[in-house]
């Protein structure tokens, strides 16, 4: 991960971060060096849960974002990462134990293009996204909306509502 603008930090029960602009290199053996640049990004995240080891990120908003999803040849692919093991589903506001790594309540991209490309088929696709808005609570249904526009020229709006975001951490379960 590469910081390429200024950072501003404010420490507090929410604590703030703001990035200038940041890019996230491929994993080794993907065509392109770099997997997702992103513009001006803000994160708040709960302070007390962090400094406990436990990333509970109550929003993340970023400008400008480009990502590249690839298939190698091989059949790898550089945006599949592995499941978090053994995680709990015992208390009412998330996991005991700090089993999460990471949490994501919020989320807001705005300006997306994404690329995929794959090795083995030597194709490429490209779309791009005005908006997309996510809200994940613990325990009620996670909500995506995407806005967009077919061809710069015919506006859309979807809206997928699926299951609460603990759901995602069952492993072996179909998420509802």
């Amino acid at each position: 991960m590469t910081l390429e603008g200024a950072v501003e930090l404010s420490l507090g029960a929410r604590s703030a971060l703001r990035i200038g602009g940041l890019r996230i290199a491929n994993p080794p053996g993907f065509g392109d060096p770099e997997f997702a640049r992103l513009g001006d990004v803000r994160a708040e995240v709960d302070l007390i849960p962090a400094l406990r080891g436990r990333l509970r990120i109550h929003s993340l908003a970023a400008e400008d974002v480009r990502v590249r999803l690839e298939r190698a040849a091989d059949g790898r692919v550089n945006w599949e990462f592995d499941a978090l093991p053994g995680v709990a589903d015992a208390a009412p506001n998330g996991p005991a134990g700090g089993t999460v790594a990471v949490r994501l309540r919020r989320l807001a991209l705005r300006n997306l293009a994404v690329e995929y490309r794959d090795a083995g088929a030597a194709r490429s696709r490209y779309f791009d996204l005005d908006e997309l808005v996510g809200d994940a609570p613990w325990n009620a249904p996670v909500t995506t909306t995407v806005r967009g526009r077919v061809e710069k020229k015919f506006p859309y709006r979807l809206t997928l509502r699926g299951g609460p975001a603990r759901a995602l951490y069952r492993a072996g379960e179909p998420w509802p």
